[in-house]
């Protein structure tokens, strides 16, 4: 603070709001921001009668008019004792009180003493220090990374609007690509789908990672977690969460991991599953189809559920079979020669996938 001159009557006060650079730092501008507005609203209802200034990003000027050495003093020493009751530092103060014909030799002795209160400050708290708190914070961040890696295998942060990626921890345990820390993100999709996804689900797998499924499907799930087994016979969960959007509103970053799957779980879900089955199957249907058969589409599997009017050659054959010898022999024995290869397009695996994301039931007919 900064003290006037007798003759105009003028005391002045310089303030440096200390906390914001930590809060910039750590919480970003806007948080920034609004500590300024509240610094400012703090120090306008400690000196009601006095012209409060921000004069530089960080630094404020009060302007004191009229008032007695004593009452200035016990004023400025009133707000440094309340700033300096707080745990987090608010502010650095300096002032002065002077009788002047011009303000800046008071302004300057106020500064001058700011400083020096700043200067004292961190040498009592050296946690505050800037270089001290940017060092937390990474130490912070790094172990956060290696405890959430405990759980994900990667974390990795992709930039859909240029292509590229950042991984931020990769478990050295993990399924490894040989792929850099950072770089094409297209390109890391693509060879991790073909080296590591099994290939019932590599393109399942490679068209939710893909940059334009990614932007469509992220508007409306948040998040996107794709759930496919690698080559290894491992299950691994895929998940994309939305972090920003670009000025139009498109998802431009997101941040993506994986996790292994515990085989006991998919089991479980599995044996869930097939009572659900037996129980939502509704007695009409044995009216109408004449058999009713159960698709796995975790295991690429096919069994027949219930036979109504099947042939007994028919029934042997599709006792837990693979789902596309199981097609190749349906085709073959009771679909048209001329409509056999629509009829293998509209059932493949991948294709029926795909349309029960969005559909409850997906219908076919052939003769």
């Amino acid at each position: 603070m900064c003290g006037p001159e007798r003759r105009t009557d003028d005391r002045r006060t310089v303030c440096r709001p200390e906390g914001l650079k930590i809060i910039k730092d750590i919480h970003g501008h806007e948080k920034g921001n609004q500590y300024i507005i509240s610094f400012a609203r703090m120090l306008a209802e400690h000196f009601p009668d006095s012209d409060c200034y921000r004069i530089s990003g960080d630094e404020f000027l009060v302007v004191s008019v009229g008032k007695e050495k004593d009452v200035f003093t016990a004023s400025a020493e009133s707000f440094d004792q309340l700033i300096k009751s707080e745990t987090m530092p608010i502010a650095a103060l300096g002032w002065d009180w002077e009788y002047i014909s011009k303000i800046d030799p008071v302004m300057a002795t106020a500064e001058r003493r700011m400083y020096a209160d700043k200067e004292r400050f961190h040498i009592a708290h050296p946690e505050f220090q800037r270089d001290t708190i940017e060092r937390e914070f990474k130490e912070e961040m790094t172990f956060l990374l290696h405890t959430l890696t405990d759980s994900y295998e990667v974390l990795l942060i992709a930039d859909l609007t240029n292509d590229t990626y950042r991984i931020l921890r990769h478990d050295p345990s993990s399924v490894k690509i040989g792929e850099p820390d950072e770089g094409i993100y297209t390109r890391r999709n693509n060879t991790f789908c073909n080296e590591f996804v099994s290939e019932e689900y590599r393109e399942l797998r490679r068209e939710m990672g893909s940059i334009s499924s990614l932007r469509h499907t992220l508007k409306h799930n948040k998040p996107v977690i794709c759930d496919n087994r690698l080559k290894n016979g491992q299950w691994r969960e895929s998940a994309f969460w939305l972090m920003s959007e670009d000025k139009n509103g498109q998802p431009a970053k997101v941040m993506y991991y994986s996790q292994n799957i515990d085989p006991l779980m998919i089991n479980a879900i599995v044996s869930a599953n097939s009572v659900d089955r037996e129980l939502n199957f509704l007695a009409g249907l044995r009216e109408t189809y004449s058999a009713i058969c159960i698709i796995d589409t975790q295991l690429d599997e096919i069994s027949l559920h219930e036979n109504l009017t099947l042939s007994d050659h028919v029934c042997n054959f599709m006792n837990h079979t693979p789902y596309y010898e199981a097609q190749e022999f349906f085709a073959q024995h009771y679909v048209v020669e001329d409509q056999i290869d629509e009829f293998k397009k509209e059932t493949d695996l991948l294709n029926l996938r795909k349309q029960l994301q969005t559909k409850k039931a997906v219908s076919y007919f052939t003769v």
